[in-house]
């Protein structure tokens, strides 16, 4: 009999050696942290070489040691000539500025160079170019246009003598006068086109004059020859345009065709079916018999639907209690189990004998 071994769980125990590995490595670390730590813990560190040799070589020389004495001689003495008071007064700083005059927060440098450079651009703008000449040109345009309606009044003469106002109400009374009698309530027809001349009737009259003329069309007379001659790309165009033209018109002229044999054949259709309908009996009797026909149907399924409820129902009721279900199949079983008994015995007997 061979043997084979077990199979082992792979996934886990390479888990579980990564786990002790990185430990281990943690472990080593700290070991080594811990012997550097007790390594120069205690080791005291050496006396630098300044506290017994110079590192300036100047002070071997006793020229510079000479002047180093003296300075400091002289800064000792003026010292000791100052007073205490002298020597420990407070000087105090000066005011600042900001303590008089705010100082300028970048919103404030902000809005200041927001407001000049405004005021730059207002400045140095300008019209656009031709905005100047051209009204000048309108106005000069407009002024000669209505100087035959309007009259120049530049060189009227302003009268210098007081007018003779009895005199000219006697010619408005001598005039009015003479004037025809005309009753007052006799009815006038009127139009409610106004017929008198407006003003710049002679300056509308020019102005429409000038723009018939400008857009004018020259006639060309019917035995002079075309001044355009027709190119190869124009009569191409012309050609497509005319396909397309007799394509549109055939499509149309189908589709007519279409729908008239459509409506006929529907028109046909329909004296079919009215003959065929003729022909058999109406159609409200035979909706009434399909309808009775539905009828007797539905009540013959509903009868049996019912029987069948009522026998389902005799057989839960005649079937006996859980109790006698209980009972009945424990004779059974003890029965069978007789049975066996018997049996087994007969064949016992049987079997000796």
């Amino acid at each position: 009999m061979s043997t084979r071994e077990p199979i082992r769980a792979r996934y886990s125990k390479q888990f579980v050696d990564r786990l002790i590995e990185k430990r281990r490595k943690e472990e080593e670390e700290r070991k080594g942290e811990e012997e550097k730590q007790m390594k120069y813990k205690f080791n005291a560190v050496p006396v630098p070489e300044s506290t017994y040799h110079p590192t300036n070589p100047r002070v071997l020389m006793d020229e510079y040691v000479e002047a180093v004495r003296a300075r400091t001689q002289q800064r000792m003495a003026r010292w000791k000539s100052k007073s205490s008071e002298e020597l420990w007064a407070p000087k105090a700083r000066p005011v600042p500025l900001t303590t008089y005059i705010p100082p300028k927060s970048y919103a404030m440098k902000r809005s200041k160079s927001a407001h000049e450079r405004a005021l730059r651009l207002l400045t140095e703008a300008s019209t656009p170019p031709g905005l100047k000449e051209h009204e000048a040109r309108t106005h000069v345009r407009t002024t000669l246009r209505h100087r035959p309606c309007t009259g120049d009044f530049s060189q009227h003469q302003i009268p210098t003598s007081v007018p003779d106002f009895a005199k000219l109400h006697r010619k408005f009374e001598e005039k009015l006068g003479d004037a025809q009698y005309k009753p007052p309530t006799v009815p006038v027809p009127f139009n409610l086109t106004t017929t008198t001349k407006s003003k710049h009737k002679k300056c509308l009259d020019e102005e429409k004059q000038e723009k018939r003329t400008d857009k004018r069309v020259p006639v060309i007379p019917k035995h002079s020859p075309s001044p355009i001659r027709k190119t190869q790309a124009s009569e191409m165009r012309e050609r497509a345009i005319r396909e397309k033209l007799e394509l549109h018109t055939s499509d149309v002229m189908k589709t007519e065709e279409r729908k008239r044999e459509e409506r006929d054949r529907f028109i046909r259709n329909a004296h079919r079916l009215k003959a065929l309908v003729g022909e058999r009996k109406s159609v409200e009797e035979e909706i009434r018999v399909k309808a009775e026909q539905k009828r007797r149907e539905l009540v013959e399924r509903q009868r049996e639907y019912e029987r069948s409820l009522r026998e389902m129902k005799d057989r839960v009721e005649d079937r006996p209690l859980v109790v006698e279900r209980q009972g009945i199949i424990s004779s059974q079983q003890a029965l069978q189990k007789r049975f066996d008994q018997v049996m087994k015995g007969v064949e016992f007997g049987g079997s000796k004998s």
